[in-house]
């Protein structure tokens, strides 16, 4: 469309353009919204060829109009031109700004009119960033916002708040000189504002939280900004809960208790126990109180406070009272108590393991609540509970009744508490000790049955969300049933791999194709060179998956369970070798790919050398040329500094294709084809001697150990016509210091037989 508009005429399109300008002052607001926006996206293209030089002084001069239709039109289309691209009006940034100001502030300006302008501040604060950085300007810009925020209007407060809330970030470390004003505003909103200004003004706390949070994880000093409002906001974000508590409330809906709720947690991860002393006075006078409201934002209070270690002498004085509110009527005080149930059982195991077959009675019985959002939370609790408890704890001897009573909890019609009841048995299977095999071999039937009938209801109604969910839980589940029982598991592998394949082959398999994937790399894993019986259906859908790079997690999960089965089958994946090796080669050498996919599709080419032996002889020559050469050439230039995603990018692709070189090269050993890649060990010995050079702060200890092993499998294999880079000075440095300053075991040992190999030359 932009290319249409630059071929027309200039002439032409500055009658269109002035066209444009005269309707901004339309009265329907709709048409002069979508005016700013068409006049926006043809500035952001024209005004960096010089082609619409007035456009800014337009816009400009139109700010200070008597005409108030065209004036917040002007100041609309500013603020679209900056969303659009804030560079192209980068010169007049300081005018914009005040243009903004003007208008937000004046006392006479009309209402609609700040609104205007307050869309436009924060559409232009990518703009605004140098004025923010200067004191006088950062002061008044905060101020305005500051008596915007607290005006009755709740449009222009809230677009006030969610301004204060984005600035934020930018300047941190200079929101000192406004502070107190700030914190006022605050709490006055939260006393006093509706829901959504609450909500607005605990934002603000919950984001400043947040950017001290991530200031203290990087060891840097913080302004301290939480610790100067601990005491009053606490005291108000509590008041704010009781009186926006609604016991009728969606629980998955973030309301003002979840909002202060949230806030708490945050502060909590800040100040740490600091943060006791001013809730632990409300807890102990409503922890037991008749009231359900009180005694319900009591313990939502001490839950955000729970995993502090400051706290494990009341958590256990706690324990009794919530295990008792479990057999309350009120539906919300038993949600609230759950889930502070699992945050116990999951920060404080200790305490937890002193009341284990209470706990566990307990959360049973409210799995089979009433309520199925209390039964689903239980749930959850207890698979906290599992996951923190040792082989010889007493729960596992109630593992069948357990394992039933979840498993009644997942008939009941209810998707949410369905899918949480799966969730809540993978991990309890995942956890059981060995003496519970047996009862996870009798788990089997019943889930493959029930995943056996989703697949029919799903053929006959069609897929939902809810049900996808389900679906993969259950796959999920079975994933862990095949691997923690292995051998035992074989007999059911026949009639799981039936029932993923039809997930698989049907049209809604985006919905749980990850977990069905990982299903089958489960069976290659317990099947063995018996996976045979299962390739020809199932090796062409993962290749299907593997295609669709676009969902790139799909096809990782795809690549991923391949390599799997060419360890599974060995030389019995020659004959779909082929096929894999021709997707693999379109998936590395495709531009458009998720960059996380190159790393393992070499991995996979390595794995499936391993597999075949001397066949891979016949996809060297295009896997150098279309796979390892690319690769090889972008592992070794230089990183930039700060991109840290990049270089930990860099750092896996150099692993990969260290892995790759390292299955080939064991592959054709195995048919005494191993000088093939001989001459073609040059490239390679580039990237190891660019490995060895580097910091070694630079390198993962995954990519040391796969570059040593490298060097040693390389040295073995070849001998004397290796002596060049096994007596290279920089290549024996690094294996030397490798031994020297790694702290794994595993690295010293590959060091010193590397070593060893390289001094028989």
């Amino acid at each position: 469309m932009i290319a249409f508009w630059m071929n027309i005429p200039l002439q032409q399109r500055n009658a269109i353009k002035e066209v444009l300008v005269g309707l901004q002052a339309d009265e329907t607001r709709s048409i002069r919204m979508a005016i700013s926006q068409v006049i926006a996206i043809i500035a952001v293209n024209e005004v960096p060829r010089g082609q619409w030089p007035t456009i800014l002084d337009s816009l400009l001069s139109g700010t200070s109009s008597d005409n108030l239709l065209y004036r917040s039109a002007c100041l609309c289309t500013l603020g679209s031109i900056c969303d659009e691209d804030y560079t192209v009006l980068k010169a007049g940034g300081q005018h914009i700004l005040t243009a903004i100001m003007q208008n937000l502030s004046a006392p006479d300006s009309p209402l609609e009119l700040r609104k205007i302008s307050a869309f436009a501040l924060s559409d232009c604060l990518e703009l605004c960033q140098e004025s923010l950085l200067n004191p006088s300007e950062r002061r008044i810009i905060i101020q305005t916002l500051i008596q915007v925020a607290g005006m009755e209007d709740e449009e222009l407060s809230s677009s006030a708040y969610e301004i204060l809330i984005d600035i934020v970030p930018l300047v941190y470390e200079k929101l000192a000189d406004n502070l107190a004003d700030l914190f006022a505003l605050s709490v006055n909103s939260i006393k006093n504002c509706s829901e959504h200004i609450v909500k607005m003004a605990i934002e603000f706390w919950i984001v400043v939280c947040e950017e001290e949070l991530s200031i203290i994880e990087e060891g840097k000093p913080s302004q301290n900004y939480v610790k100067f409002a601990l005491g009053h906001l606490v005291a108000v974000l509590i008041e704010s809960m009781n009186k926006f508590a609604d016991q009728y409330a969606d629980p998955d809906e973030y309301n003002v208790s979840s909002a202060a709720s949230n806030c708490l947690s945050q502060m909590t991860a800040v100040v740490k126990e600091d943060i006791i002393p001013h809730t632990l006075p409300y807890i102990e006078q409503n922890f037991t109180s008749d009231n359900a409201a009180l005694r319900d934002t009591a313990i939502l209070v001490f839950r955000c406070i729970v995993d502090l270690p400051g706290c494990a002498d009341y958590v256990k004085q706690a324990i009794p009272v919530l295990l008792q509110n479990m057999s309350s009527s009120e539906t919300k005080l038993k949600d609230t108590t759950s889930w502070t149930i699992g945050m116990i059982c999951k920060k404080h195991p200790d305490v937890v393991k002193q009341g284990i077959d209470q706990i566990s009675f307990v959360l049973c019985t409210s799995i089979r609540d009433d309520d199925p959002q209390v039964a689903a939370t239980s749930c959850w609790a207890l698979l906290n509970l599992a996951q923190t408890i040792d082989e010889e704890n007493s729960f596992w001897d109630l593992l069948n009744d357990i394992i039933q009573i979840v498993l009644v909890g997942t008939e009941r019609g209810n998707d949410e508490l369905t899918s949480s009841c799966f969730e809540s048995l993978q991990v309890i299977a995942a956890n059981a000790p060995e003496k519970c095999k047996e009862i996870l071999v009798r788990l089997m039937n019943p889930v493959i049955a029930r995943l056996g009938e989703c697949v029919l209801q799903l053929q006959n109604n069609g897929m939902s969300e809810s049900i996808g969910n389900i679906q993969s839980s259950m796959c999920s589940l079975l994933v862990v049933l095949l691997l923690k029982l292995e051998d035992s598991a074989h007999p059911n592998c026949n009639q799981i791999a039936e029932i993923v394949f039809h997930i698989l082959n049907s049209p809604n398999a985006s919905y749980v194709g990850e977990e069905a994937i990982l299903v089958i790399g489960a069976i290659a894993h317990i099947t063995g060179e018996g996976f045979i019986g299962f390739a020809n259906e199932i090796i062409p859908l993962l290749l299907t998956a593997m295609s669709q790079w676009q969902d790139h997690s799909i096809c990782l999960i795809a690549i991923s369970v391949i390599s799997d089965i060419t360890r599974a089958l060995n030389t019995q994946f020659s004959p779909y070798a082929d096929a894999t090796m021709m997707s693999l080669m379109e998936l590395v050498s495709h531009g458009e790919v998720d960059r996380s996919i190159p790393p393992l599709a070499l991995s996979c080419m390595g794995d499936i050398a391993i597999a075949i032996g001397a066949q891979f002889a016949n996809y060297l020559p295009v896997f150098l040329k279309v796979a390892a050469k690319p690769a090889i050439e972008e592992a070794v230039k230089p990183l930039p500094p700060d991109d840290v995603d990049y270089q930990e990018f860099i750092d896996e692709l150099k692993c990969s294709i260290i892995e790759a070189f390292t299955g080939i090269i064991h592959g054709l050993r195995t048919g005494d084809k191993s000088d093939l890649i001989l001459k073609e060990l040059g490239n390679v010995a580039e990237l190891l001697l660019h490995i060895a050079k580097d910091k070694p702060e630079n390198r993962s200890e995954a990519l040391t150990n796969a570059a040593i092993g490298l060097i040693g499998d390389i040295t073995m294999n070849y001998g004397h016509k290796s002596e060049s880079l096994g007596k290279n000075e920089d290549i024996q440095k690094f294996i030397v210091n490798s031994f020297k300053t790694s702290k794994s075991a595993a690295t010293q040992s590959l060091a010193k037989w590397a070593a060893t190999l390289i001094s028989r030359l």
